[in-house]
């Protein structure tokens, strides 16, 4: 079923629900605590229902953060496909916690009461609320879970935590993504080769300029905006480069 995304009041954010539609609710056999799988763009996410606000009864709408939009690759107002989900509780997750936070006190009690009740799996990127004065919430990466699938924390999860820090994992993880999109992009690249002759020098120059596009123009963006804006660039500027290599395939198939 598709909804509607909309935002989640701020106050509910970070922890891992979706509000939804009640009339949706009743249609899918949901109760209040029960588990969606949502899909986007390629992307998906696990969640723990709520039931909608009032005023958004009939209307088809799902409400989530601004954490899982991102991780979904989604905006507001977009379609997102919700399925239901039957996972297993966590025997155990391996976490790391930001290098900014400095925890004391009895730290595996306090990240399990935080994290009850959340999907998590490895790779996945959740924030903590850590009650400072600041109210700022920390990331939070998942590096392992067991089993290995999206899992909820329970009272009884063991909680082990890794060597390197959230940011460590999330530059890591980034960097596995702009591999894929690279190589997304030479595999179109091999499609078009395949499909008519071209001279060598120009798919070249093509390819080039499309990974020197990618390079710089990310770097730009790094350097600017930090590590989302990043990913956001080089996922928008892929599609463009391909657009560029297919115009040159159509050029020379054409005047050939």
């Amino acid at each position: 079923m598709e909804l509607t995304v909309k935002p989640l009041n701020q106050k509910y954010a970070n922890n891992g629900i979706a509000a939804i539609d009640t009339s949706v609710m009743d249609e899918l056999n949901l109760d209040d605590g029960n588990y969606i799988s949502l899909e986007s763009n390629h992307d998906s996410d696990v969640l723990r229902v709520w039931p909608g606000y009032p005023e958004d009864k009939d209307r088809n709408i799902i409400r989530i953060d601004g954490q899982t939009r991102k991780s979904l690759n989604s905006s507001i107002d977009e379609k997102v496909e919700i399925f239901t989900a039957n996972i297993q509780p966590a025997e155990s997750i391996t976490i790391a916690i930001s290098e900014n936070l400095n925890f004391r006190g009895n730290a595996d009690e306090y990240f399990r009461s935080n994290l009850a009740g959340q999907a998590v799996e490895s790779g996945k990127t959740v924030f903590v609320d850590t009650n400072l004065e600041t109210g700022q919430a920390f990331p939070i990466h998942v590096v392992k879970t067991r089993p290995e699938s999206h899992v909820v924390v329970t009272d009884a999860t063991y909680i082990q935590f890794n060597n390197h820090s959230a940011e460590y994992w999330r530059n890591l993880d980034e960097k596995s993504r702009l591999g894929r999109s690279v190589h997304q992009l030479m595999n179109h690249v091999s499609t078009l080769l395949n499909s008519v002759t071209i001279p060598h020098s120009v798919v070249m120059f093509g390819i080039i300029v499309s990974l020197s596009t990618i390079v710089i123009g990310s770097s730009y963006a790094l350097s600017i905006h930090g590590s989302a804006s990043f990913l956001d660039w080089i996922g928008g500027i892929g599609p463009l480069m391909i657009v560029i290599l297919s115009g040159i395939t159509i050029y020379y198939q054409r005047s050939g």
